[in-house]
């Protein structure tokens, strides 16, 4: 009974940020106050979320470009560490289409977060991860120009812009 006690106050404690276990990592706030932690450190901008003319994005016939991106594209170096932006439990999958290797980690109350394209993941499936944590490495797997993250946030299903939610890069 003590141990299940230890294991759920660990997961709560993870699960709202309470200890993070990683310095020097950069915090910004939502609109809605909600703090977050940038997923990678020294990135550009290469392509921003929504309507683009960039063929590797989903077609999308209401688009002007023809194309959706659900997410926006930070570039870095291959082997940049990947950083949480919030807790939350980790889901790892590998593809070689689409995000390649990449981490889903759902936030709870219907947020979740994707990285992809990651050369390394460095999180187990099923993890409780806390903000800042390292998951992985940047790469350029799956359906992938070169090195980047993809960023994006989901809510309730429905990708957000990730700008709206942090200040980037």
């Amino acid at each position: 009974m003590i141990r299940a006690i230890a294991v759920v106050t660990t997961v709560v404690v993870v699960l709202l940020g309470v200890a993070t276990g990683a310095a020097d990592v950069a915090v910004q706030s939502s609109a809605d106050g909600a703090a977050f932690v940038k997923p990678v450190h020294g990135a550009v901008i290469s392509h921003g979320f929504g309507c683009t003319d960039v063929g590797v994005a989903p077609v999308d016939p209401a688009c002007p470009g023809g194309h959706w991106h659900s997410g926006v594209d930070l570039a870095a170096a291959e082997g940049t560490p990947v950083y949480a932006t919030a807790a939350g439990i980790a889901h790892v999958y590998v593809s070689a289409f689409g995000f390649g290797l990449h981490v889903v980690i759902d936030h709870g109350g219907g947020l979740q977060s994707l990285y992809g394209h990651l050369s390394l993941i460095s999180v187990d499936e099923g993890a409780v991860v806390a903000a800042g944590q390292d998951i992985g490495e940047v790469g350029s797997t799956g359906n992938s120009t070169g090195p980047h993250l993809h960023f994006e946030f989901d809510r309730n299903g429905v990708a957000q812009d990730p700008l709206s939610l942090l200040a980037l890069p």
